[in-house]
This record gives C-alpha cells, structure tokens and sequence, in this order.
C-alpha cells in the first residue's frame, strides 16, 4: 500500500484534477475489484468449439499450434513496449499502446482455444481457472512480467510436444496461468468491454477465413 501511494502520490498532489481522479480511481480498483478470472474470461460455446475444430482440419495441428507461439509472441512485444512507452505509469484506456495490446489478447485468447482442443484439456482448464482467485494488491509491472513469464513456458512446452509429441501435463496448467495473468491484467486496466469487443472481432475474422477456406478446398474437389 506504501509503495502504491508513493508512487502515485504525486497525482493526489497535483494540481491536475484529471491525473489525481485517474489516481483515485486505479487505487479504488484494486482494492475493491470483485471479478473472479472466470468472470473475465468466458468459455467457449459449442458453435465456436466446431468453428476451431474445422480450423484445425483445414490447417493441421502443427500450424494451429504454433499459432499460440505466434500470436504470444507479439503480443509480449506489445506488452514490452507498452511498459517502455509509459515509463511503469498507468496509462489511460484510449492510450495508443494499451490499443495493441487489447488486439493482442484477444488474438491469444482465441487460439489458446485450439490448444485447449488439440490437448483436450478444456474441462482440466476451467476447473483450474476457478481455484485462482483475482490478486487485489499487485502492481502492473509484475502482471506483466506474470504474464510473460508463462507465455514462454507455454511456448516451451508447446516446442517439447513438437518434437516428442507428448503431452506434459504442465502444458494444462500452463495454458491455465497465461488465461490467469491475461485475466489479471484485464482486471487491473478495466478492459473487459474491450477485450469481449475484441474477440468477437477476432472471432468473425476467423469464421470468414474458415468460410473462404472451405469454399477452395470445395473448387478444387470439383465438388
């Protein structure tokens, strides 16, 4: 609580109305945030399920896969420059950066789906999903370094299976803790409108590209 204050005791301080309510605010989130990371991030329904399946059948498992890889890879460049460009400050909603990153996760938590298909482990994922409870008292930095740290454990273990082609099964749990921290940073900056907006977008992409897929496969049948 100390370090919270002194780092942002200069907003209470200021002239500047504006910076001291955004102050406020993001202290009053913390302690009074009441969202479980199941709350923030929904399960997949059954239309989606077979839109993903239908994804990996067109593209194969390795290719879907390694989108996971890809798509956290950019986003902890996003998350990286996002704590450059801010210098550790809380930045505001409509802040450039904090943009990207709201893509980015919505592109991670779309294909951490396939994941959770290809391993089987959807059942496995909730259920751990609901024993983690949302921290109230964290800083930025360290969700984000949380976040990081396990999107390249993901990323590992995902590499291991490629080559072996065994499931480890603190791949599961690993899945689980990126949705967590994912969760957590979500609850933290108020971005869960942003990010439910987001995924939908994600999502309608995904089905078109499907669409346009199937449609190919379908002239080149001759069917």
């Amino acid at each position: 609580m100390l370090k919270i204050l002194k780092i942002y005791s200069h907003d209470f301080l200021s002239k500047d109305l504006k910076m001291a309510t955004l102050a406020r605010f993001f202290l009053m989130s913390i302690f009074n945030s009441k969202s479980e990371p199941s709350e923030l991030i929904r399960d997949i329904n059954m239309d989606e399920e077979n839109l993903f399946r239908k994804a990996i059948d067109i593209w194969g498992i390795k290719n879907q896969i390694l989108t996971i890889n890809e798509e956290q890879n950019e986003l902890t460049i996003e998350l990286c420059l996002y704590l450059e460009e801010n210098n550790g400050k809380y930045a505001l909603i409509n802040d450039a950066g904090l943009k990207r990153i709201v893509e980015e996760i919505g592109d991670v938590l779309l294909v951490l789906n396939y994941g959770e298909l290809i391993f089987d482990c959807v059942v496995e994922v909730k259920k751990i999903m609901t024993q983690f409870k949302i921290i109230k008292r964290v800083s930025k930095t360290r969700i984000i370094h949380k976040l990081i740290l396990h999107m390249n454990r993901l990323s590992k273990r995902i590499h291991d299976f490629l080559r072996q082609r065994y499931v480890n099964d603190k791949i599961v749990l690993d899945i689980a803790k990126v949705k967590y921290w994912i969760a957590q940073f979500i609850n933290f900056i108020g971005i869960k409108t942003q990010i439910k907006e987001q995924y939908k977008r994600t999502l309608k992409k995904l089905e078109k590209k499907v669409e346009r897929a199937l449609f190919t496969n379908k002239i080149f049948n001759g069917e």
